[in-house]
């Protein structure tokens, strides 16, 4: 069972000081005057703000009203990516796409210079944001900038392929001497490190994105992903143990606090060029109007834009055709469980049974297949809100319990409950006992599943928050997690 919760965010914005700012501060004209939206904890201090307001003069209201309509600063501080998001897909705002530019244009960069020469790092970072223009309604709202970390990768990638395919060295510079071999080992260090980091699961990658490639404090990356700062800690501790642990799988040996060094290299060496943003600023500000691009954008960057999300486009359409596969593959199961239990449904005389006797039947089923979900089962496939997701999961269950391993780390366990045998799909319940994110303790998971001899498939979802799935497949933010799972060792289970 691995199951993962997704909400809403608050939004508030403070102006004036005791924030951290990325761009230019802004100061008032007179000191400690702030503004608070969302919740005022204080009534007085909201009647207080109030008459403040009443009382200042109108051309100073007026640099509030614009200050706020501006989302604080430049690159949209105090305002976090999602709500960003949702604002420019509403309205195509120019100022708000420009935010989230500046904002990720340092870890974007740093993705791209990593892997590329610097004039090309320059066409995979203006195509990166072109992607983000073309597909932002399908953009995860508390995974932005995760998101972008991906899609950068694939281009830069794309990039580097299409070079080699014409025989020239990927990363020849210009005008820079040769690296020494000390760079090169630096290089190629982050190169791995950027390479198991992209492998692991997006529960995890992110936090290390928000902290590590974009130096966010964890109170930061808490309210960006809007669970609590505890949760932060432990994900990001967990993940960097677990890109460690694969690092050392490929010869390299890294401590905690090294692996936070290297990463952290990153977000100091990328100084991504002022005129880059702005240029990039431009041409994405053009595509999102509508307007006319000739000659703004060159040939290579439309074409490499265009390659990307037709990838993009492929690779959904091959994660679309493995679930239609494993639904065919399910649907067809239950026809035949259907047809098995119509050929031993009771005549109509049988039909007047007493009740015991139906209930004590049903509580014989509930046992025996109890019975044969017991033992280790290991994750096959799994997608989550319409996303592949390889994860290394291997699930026990004893009892009427159950617990979850990622990577070989107790990751989830609790109990769960046969609910409806009789319906079909077959319904399920899971009670969530212990979790690595606090917030998911204590909650109750319902869900579909079938069993067909030794391959065992469910569709799981939050019951306080959405309807028991219908189907063993899921959509982008149905807030479904399904897994296809086949028996670890058949032979012990049994």
């Amino acid at each position: 069972m691995l199951w993962a919760t997704a909400s809403r965010f608050s939004i508030s914005w403070v102006v004036g000081g005791g924030r951290r700012s990325f761009g230019k501060s802004f100061r008032w004209a007179m000191p400690n005057w702030w503004i608070k939206t969302g919740r005022i904890e204080d009534n007085e201090e909201e009647a207080t703000m109030a008459v403040r307001l009443k009382t200042m003069p109108t051309g100073q209201i007026s640099v509030v009203i614009q200050h706020l309509r501006a989302d604080v600063r430049p690159d949209g501080d105090g305002v976090t990516d999602g709500e960003l998001l949702a604002r420019f897909v509403r309205s195509r705002d120019e100022d708000v796409l420009a935010a989230l530019v500046r904002r990720h244009a340092p870890m974007v960069w740093g993705v791209c210079r990593r892997l590329l020469d610097h004039h090309d790092a320059e066409d995979a970072f203006q195509a990166t944001f072109l992607v983000l223009v073309r597909k932002a309604a399908d953009v995860p709202r508390h995974a932005v900038a995760n998101w972008l970390y991906g899609v950068a990768r694939q281009t830069a990638g794309r990039v580097r392929a299409l070079a080699a395919k014409r025989g020239r060295r990927e990363t020849q510079v210009v005008i820079m001497p040769e690296p020494t071999v000390a760079e090169v080992r630096v290089s190629d260090l982050q190169s791995v490190v950027d390479k198991e980091l992209s492998r692991l699961p997006d529960h995890y990658r992110v936090v290390v994105v928000l902290c590590d490639l974009e130096g966010m404090t964890r109170r930061e990356a808490a309210r960006q992903l809007d669970i609590p700062e505890g949760s932060v800690a432990s994900r990001l501790a967990r993940a960097r143990a677990m890109l460690a642990k694969r690092l050392t799988q490929r010869g390299v040996t890294l401590s905690g606090g090294s692996l936070a060094a290297v990463l952290s290299q990153n977000v100091a060496s990328a100084g991504v060029p002022a005129l880059v943003v702005s240029n990039t600023i431009k041409v994405t500000s053009l595509t999102a109007a509508g307007r006319a691009t000739t000659g703004v954008i060159s040939v290579k960057v439309a074409a490499l834009t265009e390659g990307v999300l037709k990838a993009m486009f492929m690779s959904k359409l091959k994660a679309l055709a493995g679930v239609l596969m494993l639904a065919t593959c399910l649907i067809g199961v239950g026809v035949t469980v259907v047809l098995a239990k119509q050929d031993h449904a009771p005549t109509k005389a049988g039909s007047d049974a007493p009740d015991a006797k139906q209930a004590a039947a049903k509580e014989a089923a509930v046992k025996a297949m109890q019975e044969r979900l017991q033992g280790t089962w290991k994750l096959v496939a799994m997608h989550s809100n319409g996303t592949k997701s390889e994860l290394d999961i291997i699930n026990t269950i004893k009892g009427n319990t159950w617990e979850t391993k990622l990577d070989g780390k107790v990751f989830q366990s609790g109990t769960f409950k046969l609910v409806d045998l009789d319906a079909s799909p077959r319904q399920i319940e899971w009670v969530i006992t212990f979790a690595e994110a606090e917030e998911v303790k204590g909650k109750t998971i319902h869900g579909i599943f079938m069993l067909d001899g030794d391959s065992l498939c469910w569709n799981t979802c939050d019951a306080a928050k959405y309807p028991r799935p219908q189907a063993f497949f899921t959509e982008q933010d149905d807030g479904c997690c399904a897994g296809m799972f086949k028996r670890a060792d058949p032979k012990k289970d049994r």
